[in-house]
């Protein structure tokens, strides 16, 4: 009797660890911050690096709820790469649509600072992605290149994706944080990686070139919780392109800076979705 008195004890001490062990895992994150749909459509306004001449773009966001730690962000993408051919030569083409090209980005979580400057660094991730190419132009359906979304009878040039970036390790999120996007291509990012890839000689370029992040428009109210304090935020590199003369600030140039002095940029935001715990 003794012996399976103790069996039961035994076997109750192991089905209340399991049970605590199964309301462990099954703790869900919070959504604390989204202007990512559900479901995507064919495609977003977007910025890329290499056209817009930026090391790092992104957003301030004001979070929603109490659930701060162990963030965990999503981030749309827009890519305008083919397998052969140019979006802008409308020559684009996609024979293998499973076939995949792997890329890294990189996520930075900040402070907000004075006058909603850019603070301290809270936490930083890398990671390279499979994504996927554009797919081919369709004649029948769409001019100019662009292909053909059957569900939405619309045409588009780029094709939006969604990326998920692993937790960052941070103690607690601010109620308020800034999120950074970063990538290499050619002549621009934090390390652009210049002209010596083999992809320069092919008829598509390199595919990391037509790379960009995802935007939601004024007007489209995408948000759905948290909220958008700012414009959005961006480190135009080498001091180059349009968008500095528009801007009209040369000492915000190598440096991570709120847009507010660029029109342009009214009503924009990156993509993105933070969870946490």
């Amino acid at each position: 009797m003794a012996v399976k008195g103790r069996t039961r004890c035994l076997l109750a001490a192991v089905t209340a660890a399991a049970g605590l062990a199964v309301m462990a895992t099954s703790a869900s994150a919070e959504v604390v911050y989204s202007n990512v749909p559900a479901k995507l459509v064919g495609n977003y306004a977007s910025v890329g690096a290499e056209a817009y001449s930026y090391a790092e773009f992104g957003g301030q966001t004001e979070l929603a709820g109490t659930a701060r730690n162990a963030p965990q962000i999503e981030a749309v993408m827009s890519i305008w790469a083919c397998q052969y051919g140019t979006w802008y030569q409308h020559t684009c083409e996609t024979p293998k649509p499973k076939k995949k090209f792997k890329w890294p980005l990189t996520l930075k979580l900040y402070e907000v600072g004075e006058k909603n400057a850019v603070g301290e660094k809270l936490g930083e991730v890398k990671k390279t992605f499979a994504m996927p190419y554009r797919p081919s132009f369709d004649p029948i359906n769409c001019t100019e290149g662009r292909w053909y979304d059957a569900a939405e009878t619309q045409c588009y040039n780029g094709f939006a994706f969604k990326v998920k970036f692993p937790k960052v390790k941070v103690l607690r999120l601010p109620k308020r944080v800034i999120v950074g996007i970063s990538y290499n291509t050619s002549h621009y990012g934090p390390a652009p990686v210049g002209d010596k890839n083999s992809c320069n000689l092919t008829s598509a370029g390199c595919y990391y070139d037509s790379l960009n992040i995802g935007l939601a428009e004024l007007g489209e109210n995408l948000l759905t919780v948290g909220a958008d304090p700012t414009e959005p935020y961006i480190n135009l590199d080498q001091g180059g392109g349009a968008l500095e003369e528009a801007c009209g600030n040369p000492e915000a140039v190598g440096k991570f800076v709120p847009t507010e002095c660029n029109a342009y940029w009214e009503g924009y935001q990156p993509l993105i979705q933070i969870s946490a715990h």
